[in-house]
């Protein structure tokens, strides 16, 4: 009796790989159309929205995080290379939207009175401030690995290779986290 052999990705369509990786968890077809698209989803952030080279590798993370944790919403009929563009594109949007918000802030409050000194914004929320290192390390070890190899500056894939499991894994694992973050600060 002879096994069909799997398919090789080179020699499947962007959507036939995503629809592996969605409906069989198949880690290379996901590996496949990350090494096809990673470049492209850097670059339009880069060039469309001249992001510089730190932001858009960021807001790339973001990209394919979202491509892991939305991977239900693909339609087979849809074009892989263009839901991943539009997903960079708002992705990117959310980001410039958040940092004119953060922009808007001013870090003094000036007094009414100018005979009262300003007073530092960050002295105003002391009550609201959390303690993000102690909140995360109440999370399970391989979350609080993978959010302090991520908060010193490396990228998904290196932070991956640096804690021994696959990129979806990893992309899971900080939604996963990021789900419990939320919960246990509100």
């Amino acid at each position: 009796m002879v096994c069909a052999e799997a398919p090789v990705a080179h020699e499947l369509t962007d959507s036939e790989l995503f629809c592996r990786y969605r409906d069989l968890d198949d880690q290379d077809a996901f590996s496949a159309l990350y090494v096809r698209y990673s470049e492209t989803v850097f670059n339009v952030l880069r060039h469309d929205f001249r992001f510089s080279s730190d932001v858009a590798d960021d807001v790339a993370q973001q990209v394919w995080m979202c491509v892991v944790t939305s991977r239900e919403q693909f339609a087979t009929d849809t074009s892989f290379k263009n839901w991943i563009s539009r997903i960079s594109r708002n992705r990117a949007i959310d980001y410039k939207r958040l940092v004119r918000s953060h922009d808007d802030i001013d870090d003094v409050i000036e007094p009414a009175d100018s005979r009262v000194k300003p007073v530092d914004h960050q002295l105003l929320i002391d009550e609201d401030t959390i303690d993000v290192d102690r909140l995360v390390a109440t999370l399970p070890p391989d979350m609080t690995l993978a959010i302090r190899l991520l908060s010193v500056g490396e990228s998904l894939r290196s932070a991956a290779q640096k804690a021994g499991v696959h990129l979806t894994a990893l992309c899971r694992t900080l939604a996963e986290a990021k789900a419990l973050l939320l919960f246990s600060y509100f």
